[in-house]
């Protein structure tokens, strides 16, 4: 950008001023947006912490070292979180199943001695399992590491592998699809909503391929 300054003519730089300035509004709007958000939500008993701050993270900050749930309040919310992984990708729908493996991982390794079913060796195990059918290319691609245990990937990166190679299943029946792919127009006669960016099923201020802001750890834009 400094570059681009020292060479741009006044119209360049007032249009290099416009988008600096756009960019800046709407960073602070969201920060307006998620300070009220912490404001309206958090318990009574730690109002008092946070009244007079302004800045988010800070606020968040301090609600972690105040308002940190207890280890039994942990478990039980992992052990939540797990059973809803049990339901598999064909209830959960594609996107919430595959963020549920990345928060399960993440909420283990808060907690000292979590479930074995929650740690990411496991669940990088379970993932690829249950891409048999889902994502036959991803299975045979690591199956035999796993039988073999000489897999040595992350889940994120497995995730990101998954995104960027699945394929709907064209029956019946089939597992929901990933925002990212492409709208059908069969589709779009039903009661539910669909995103005209990019055919998911959600509304266009819910795409996680739009708005980056909105996407959870490992999302590939598709």
């Amino acid at each position: 950008m400094e570059r681009f300054l020292t060479t741009a003519d006044t119209a360049g730089k007032w249009n290099a001023y416009k988008m600096a300035n756009d960019e800046y509004n709407r960073m602070e709007k969201g920060i307006i947006t998620i300070n009220s958000l912490i404001h309206t939500t958090v318990g009574p008993n730690f109002q008092d912490f946070i009244n007079d701050m302004m800045n988010p993270h800070d606020m968040l900050s301090t609600l972690a070292k105040v308002a940190k749930p207890s280890d039994a309040q942990l478990h039980r919310n992992l052990e939540n979180e797990l059973d809803r992984l049990h339901q598999g990708p064909k209830r959960l729908g594609i996107e919430a199943w595959l963020q549920l493996h990345n928060t399960i991982a993440k909420k283990a390794e808060k907690i000292n001695e979590p479930p074995r079913e929650a740690t990411s060796k496991y669940l990088i195990r379970h993932f690829i399992r249950s891409c048999q059918d889902l994502n036959p290319s991803l299975f045979s691609a690591y199956s035999q590491q796993i039988e073999e245990n000489t897999l040595n990937i992350t889940l994120e990166d497995l995730i990101k592998k998954f995104n960027v190679s699945y394929q709907p299943l064209k029956r019946k029946g089939a597992f929901p699809t990933l925002s990212g792919e492409p709208s059908d127009p069969k589709r779009q006669s039903g009661d539910r909503e669909y995103c005209p960016a990019c055919g998911g099923g959600h509304t266009i201020n819910q795409c996680w391929n739009l708005f980056e802001e909105l996407q959870p750890n490992g999302w590939v834009v598709n």
